[in-house]
């Protein structure tokens, strides 16, 4: 199999994975969109799922490409079929919620009927895939990725001028709040505290906070309440919420 791929990162959804590819490609990056960076092909960086159809997938011309991005996490299996590529794998290990952002963004329209609900499935649906398919070893966490001298050490690059303006504008686009996932249970309103969301409260946010809430509470199927038929305008009427769970213990 004949290909010129330099560099192979395996990610998931939302991590950031095209964003590094197509940095270090460094082609036509003034024209890359800014935020949602898979929203056209890139000729020089080729995504793959990769986790099923390895060798399927890989049968097409790699020849015009110099980067690999897959949803495959085995180094063995990449390191064998590249032998000479750098390989980098991210995992969102901190601000989870801001992957989960990303992947709304990409899934779902962040306007439109029943909108908490829907995003509150996508966000439990994504968290849960991350957590089931956890590498057994170190990656990089995507949050690392916005600092600029830690990623050209990574790609072992120094930025061109493109190279330095790309980066700064999908950084500048990028969810300014950090969210994470606490170990132990917060109340709702310790939740927007911790993510410094007051002025950010969204159908999205709301989703969040709901979602975290109750998987840090073990609340999970436990509402007194209806998501269809509440008042998510401000975060005071959704604290009113707290209390209404059906609490065991």
């Amino acid at each position: 199999m004949g290909n010129n791929i330099e560099l192979v990162i395996s990610h998931y959804e939302g991590s950031g994975g095209n964003f590094l590819g197509r940095l270090y490609a460094g082609k036509n990056l003034d024209s890359q969109p800014d935020f949602r960076v898979d929203t056209n092909r890139d000729p020089d960086s080729l995504p793959i799922n990769g986790r099923d159809n390895w060798y399927k997938e890989l049968e097409q011309d790699l020849e015009n490409h110099t980067v690999l991005i897959t949803h495959n996490y085995d180094r063995e299996l990449i390191a064998n079929t590249f032998p000479t590529a750098k390989l980098i794998q991210l995992y969102p290990c901190s601000q989870v919620g801001n992957c989960l952002y990303n992947i709304s963004h990409k899934k779902l329209s962040l306007s439109m009927p029943n909108a908490v609900d829907n995003h509150y499935i996508q966000i439990k649906y994504w968290h849960e895939h991350y957590t089931e398919h956890t590498p057994g070893y170190p990656c990089v966490d995507p949050v690392d990725l916005s600092n600029k001298p830690f990623v050209e050490q990574l790609l072992d690059v120094q930025f061109t001028v493109e190279q330095d303006r790309y980066f700064n504008k999908y950084w500048s686009n990028q969810l300014e709040y950090r969210l994470s996932i606490p170990i132990k249970p917060l109340s709702m309103p310790d939740l927007v505290n911790l993510w410094a969301i007051q002025n950010w409260c969204t159908e999205w946010s709301v989703a969040f906070l709901l979602y975290v809430y109750e998987l840090t509470h073990n609340l999970f199927d436990r509402r007194k309440w209806s998501i269809d038929h509440q008042d998510f305008s401000s975060w005071d009427s959704v604290y009113l919420l707290e209390n209404q769970y059906d609490f065991i213990g």
